[in-house]
């Protein structure tokens, strides 16, 4: 089982739906895709630590838009039931949707916690290589011990459940992590970005698209 933690919406995004977040409040990411600006001090507070201990992270996929959640949702779901067992199903405009074989969970457009900003599709870093986060123990262990230090957890705690991705984090309460990881300073994005080239093969991996 993995450390979960109850989501709660910053205050400052409260008024603004799932996906649509000022571009004054994300931040960039290295190497690419942005965050809501306290997740972000989170996220490389994490890192930072975590490279002390010597283990290096990155990732392949943070902030959606509206738009990319939708894209991303029609890709991964179809209306007809597939072969998976036990089927994987979303409930979208009126209507059941079943996961594709071979694909991961999305989240149903409007309801990820990618759309406010505040998930991170974790990888390891390994040799300089972005690889699955799944496939390194160490890198799942530190998280498990460290993660929730810096105010990320799982959003799905059973590797049996379906749903379970490892590598998909959540910023669980931004307006409660220490002010010493708020006054981190991280670049403000100066305009939603388009994803990359690289980021865009990242999401039509198997790794990467829940909550």
């Amino acid at each position: 089982m993995y450390p979960v933690q109850k989501f709660l919406i910053p205050g400052e995004l409260e008024k603004f739906p799932n996906g649509d977040i000022p571009a004054h409040l994300l931040s960039n990411m290295k190497p690419y895709g942005q965050l809501y600006w306290k997740a972000g001090c989170a996220w490389e507070a994490m890192l930072e630590a975590a490279k002390a201990d010597g283990l290096e992270y990155s990732h392949v996929g943070m902030f959606r838009s509206l738009k990319e959640q939708i894209s991303l949702f029609e890709s991964r779901y179809t209306t007809k039931p597939t072969k998976r067992v036990p089927q994987v199903t979303r409930i979208y405009k009126g209507k059941t949707f079943f996961l594709k074989d071979g694909m991961a969970p999305a989240g149903t457009p409007g309801t990820s916690k990618h759309g406010n900003g505040c998930a991170s599709d974790i990888a390891a870093l390994i040799n300089k290589k972005v690889v699955s986060v799944g496939s390194s123990q160490k890198h799942v262990d530190w998280l498990v011990k460290n993660a929730h230090r810096f105010g990320w957890s799982w959003e799905v705690a059973d590797p049996k459940n379906p749903n379970f991705e490892i590598w998909h984090l959540i910023c669980f309460d931004a307006d409660s992590l220490p002010q010493e990881i708020l006054n981190r300073s991280v670049s403000q994005a100066a305009k939603i970005a388009k994803p990359t080239r690289k980021e865009k093969k990242g999401r039509k991996n198997k790794m990467g698209g829940a909550g």
